[in-house]
């Protein structure tokens, strides 16, 4: 039998946790223990909501539908143009619209109507899945 003698021992040093682990426990023991008088000392007033306020809300969205380029529906109004759109927009003054896009419409159009949508003040632009869309009809 041969023996080698040259035989080396790797050892993997490995970093020690602990006083971090108990650093960051005391961390988390100081939070839970000032919420309670910190949320006591600062006294946030919660806005009161009026009855009835949102069902004003709901009255001012708005459904349009983009089928192609050249057509475009809010309600069963058509449209050509975006430019059409904006002024429609602009008389019938809304909060919220939902756009219902078709899937193979250039994006473009989307775009032009969100920033259209924008500059009119329109604060919530949502976008309507295509499974949406044929549930509704």
């Amino acid at each position: 039998m041969i023996k080698s003698s040259n035989v080396s021992t790797f050892t993997v040093s490995e970093p020690n946790l602990i006083p971090l682990l108990d650093f960051m426990l005391i961390l988390v023991i100081m939070f839970v223990m000032l919420a309670g008088p910190i949320q006591q000392a600062i006294k946030l007033p919660i806005p009161e909501v009026k009855q009835g306020s949102g069902s004003t809300l709901d009255k001012k969205k708005m459904l349009i539908s983009l089928a192609g380029k050249n057509s475009i529906y809010i309600g069963s109004q058509h449209f050509t143009s975006i430019d059409e759109v904006e002024q429609y927009l602009k008389a019938h003054i809304q909060t919220e619209i939902t756009v219902a896009v078709d899937k193979t419409l250039e994006i473009d159009l989307l775009i032009k109507l969100f920033a259209m949508a924008k500059s009119l003040g329109i604060n919530t632009a949502n976008i309507q899945i295509e499974n949406e869309i044929h549930e509704q009809k």
